[in-house]
């Protein structure tokens, strides 16, 4: 979803000349909201013991949502306002798979920006392998000024913790425990979850997460020259290494239209700043 969203700032009404601009509702609520004590259950699952803590975002890090129809894989009914709508809701390439697949190496929560009557039965759609995600939603969100996915909240040790987010600012209070990922609206080609997947696999082993994440992100971009260097002196991640080599030698340029909409923010709760105003 777009992301104008997530900024406490002053909101410019201005339209944008892009067409990306004209289809961007925003899923979020804007105003503060009460906090939950203790984000995720003090104990993990049986299945999740021992492993370490995922926290992914959801619009435009697994998904892109529209209000206006075009080529959807979700169709979601959702109320608003006392209004039903219908959300379109298309999936980054390769994110069901991605999530099938990393449950077997952490304990997932999916932690949005987005309104739970939009997010809530589009986490379950996405949740194919039944695993039970832990759903974090804008109320779960720290608010100082700006929105922050405070992740020392969730009950969890920080040095096993990892947030994958396309907004390095929503997880400003923990830039240590912050993986970046470029957004996605519509890329067909995209291979940023394939990426993700095999140094997420190395990072599920190692003490503390912090360590490494730190020296890898750059100026909000993963270097994977570091990545390499990390890595490369310990034998059981060889062929990992390769692997990310192999996609990022066959990883296609992005799409030149989509490819700086990095301050472009989720999508469902202008339609609730509107009626707010009114």
């Amino acid at each position: 979803m777009d992301q104008r969203h997530r900024s406490s700032e002053p909101k410019d009404n201005r339209k944008s000349s892009d067409n990306y601009e004209k289809e961007n509702i925003n899923f979020h609520i804007l105003s503060p909201q009460p906090q939950r004590k203790g984000l995720l259950p003090r104990v993990q699952r049986m299945r999740d013991r021992e492993k370490k803590t995922l926290i992914l975002d959801l619009d435009e890090t697994l998904v892109h949502s529209s209000f206006d129809k075009w080529k959807w894989d979700i169709e979601l009914p959702i109320t608003m306002d006392n209004q039903n709508h219908i959300v379109y809701v298309k999936i980054r390439p390769r994110a069901i798979d991605f999530l099938r697949k990393i449950t077997k190496y952490y304990e997932v929560a999916i932690f949005t920006a987005s309104v739970a009557n939009y997010a809530d039965p589009l986490i379950e759609k996405l949740d194919t392998n039944n695993y039970g995600f832990y759903k974090l939603f804008r109320e779960d969100w720290t608010y100082n000024g700006n929105y922050i996915k405070d992740i020392s909240r969730l009950g969890r040790d920080l040095k096993d913790c990892i947030i994958v987010d396309n907004l390095a600012k929503s997880y400003a209070n923990q830039p240590e425990n912050g993986i970046p990922i470029l957004s996605w609206y519509d890329d067909p080609r995209d291979k940023e979850l394939d990426l993700m997947f095999p140094l997420l696999i190395m990072l599920s082993k190692v003490k503390d997460v912090r360590k490494y994440v730190k020296r890898m992100v750059r100026k909000d971009k993963i270097s994977y020259g570091i990545v390499n260097s990390l890595f490369a002196n310990k034998p059981e991640f060889k062929e990992i290494l390769k692997k990310i080599s192999a996609i990022r030698n066959c990883k296609k340029s992005p799409n030149k239209s989509i490819k700086n909409n990095k301050e472009n923010q989720p999508i469902v709760a202008n339609e609730q700043a509107k009626s707010s105003k009114k």
